[in-house]
């Protein structure tokens, strides 16, 4: 069963699970955050740091495992960040203070942490490249679905158990459930010469060597910042577009739903951006996107009906778009390829600092002015940045070789 091609949508499936539950349990905070605040006395500022600790967390663990995944396999790596992730994400609904949620939330990062690199190389294993990004398009997908539903699904979950500790504890449960699923249904390689091939390229990395590779590519840097502006803005606007929305006086349930399409834009744009990016240059699409994200961070700031449905859709379709292409670079990178999971790690880990500073950014910017519009723009000029960023990249053609 594992030489089939139908075996690689069981990978891809059980790949897309994961990247869903992530952002389950990491976004279904943002519908909670007003109950947490009210519970523990806490400021806009320190509701902030609860979540921002993961993004510390993934930050510093994610090269490690990076070079863990290169050399013991994806299957491996993820099942035990897995575990972790189901542990400290059901832990959550216990805590007892401020002090006690941040250190579970630190430990869900240290589970978190892993998927990144072991994505690509998991792709790498089991895609051919003309694939490459259509599989990517579709994992990176179910970090959409993952945002969608869970700041959609997380406020009714809280009217009917009553309490955000519940809710922490249900999405804890089915993270260990996934944690079973997966160890019993995953394999390393499509086959055994894939593995005797990757196994002998792995057993003889000299990482030292190339980890510093790895940081004198141009492209590693480049890619480094447009993640940490895409996905820093977005997890921004995760966190606090359902306080945004309750300030401009929508029902909690309500505003779940319209910060949902923020996710919903993320989730289409990352198979068509992937498909896209598989058949036209991917620097021009990325320039496309980049120059409508800014626009549409704007018009969430803005009191018009319209654009408070319209402009998260667009938020999430054009900064997601740009995330899902800059993953799919160092898979065929001539460079970073080889070790894409440990390259994937540093980029990501890098890129991560912008999830840890632009959501606290926002809290401290509410706490000083009272006000979220001034976040908002400063969320819209950094999505301009992308533009700038993107034309440092070289251009590759519609099979991702580069001129």
């Amino acid at each position: 069963m594992s030489d089939s091609s139908g075996y690689r949508n069981v990978i891809l499936s059980l790949a897309f699970l994961v990247t869903f539950s992530v952002h389950l349990l990491m976004f279904s905070y943002g519908p909670l955050v007003s109950s947490i605040i009210s519970e523990m006395s806490l400021n806009f500022t320190q509701a902030s740091l609860i979540f921002s600790i993961s993004i510390i967390a993934i930050t510093v663990i994610r090269i490690p495992w990076g070079i863990c995944c290169d050399h013991i396999g994806f299957k491996k790596s993820l099942g035990i960040g897995l575990f972790i992730m189901g542990i400290f994400g059901f832990l959550r609904s216990f805590s007892g203070s401020f002090i006690e949620l941040l250190i579970y939330q630190l430990f869900l990062g240290v589970g978190v942490s892993v998927v990144i690199p072991a994505m690509p190389h998991m792709v790498s294993n089991w895609f051919p490249k003309e694939k490459i990004g259509n599989a990517t398009g579709i994992y990176v997908a179910g970090f959409a679905f993952g945002n969608m539903i869970g700041l959609a699904l997380t406020p009714f979950l809280l009217s009917l158990f009553g309490g955000w500790r519940e809710v922490f504890r249900a999405y804890g449960i089915f993270e260990i459930v996934l944690t079973i699923v997966w160890w019993a249904l995953v394999k390393e390689y499509p086959n055994s010469s894939i593995r005797s091939q990757k196994e002998e390229k792995n057993s003889s990395l000299p990482f030292r060597d190339n980890f510093f590779m790895i940081l004198k590519q141009k492209e590693t840097w480049i890619l480094s910042g447009l993640i940490f502006i895409c996905m820093g803005c977005f997890d921004s606007l995760s966190l606090w577009l359902p306080s945004i929305l309750e300030s401009k006086g929508f029902p909690l349930i309500t505003a779940g739903i319209i910060a949902s399409l923020l996710a919903l834009g993320f989730l289409i744009t990352s198979p068509v951006s992937g498909t896209l990016a598989d058949r036209f240059p991917r620097k021009r699409i990325m320039l496309i996107l980049g120059l409508l994200s800014g626009p549409a961070i704007f018009l969430i700031g803005l009191d018009f009906s319209i654009s408070i449905w319209v402009a998260p859709f667009l938020a999430g379709f054009f900064l997601m778009g740009i995330m899902t292409i800059a993953f799919m670079i160092p898979v065929d990178h001539p460079k970073l390829s080889p070790y894409v999971a440990s390259a994937a790690a540093i980029i990501s880990s890098l890129g991560n600092l912008g999830s840890f500073i632009l959501p606290v950014m926002v809290g401290y910017t509410r706490d000083l002015t009272g006000s979220f519009f001034v976040a908002l723009l400063l969320l819209a000029i950094m999505g301009e940045i992308t533009v700038l960023l993107a034309l440092a990249l070289k251009e590759s053609n519609e099979n991702g070789k580069r001129n």
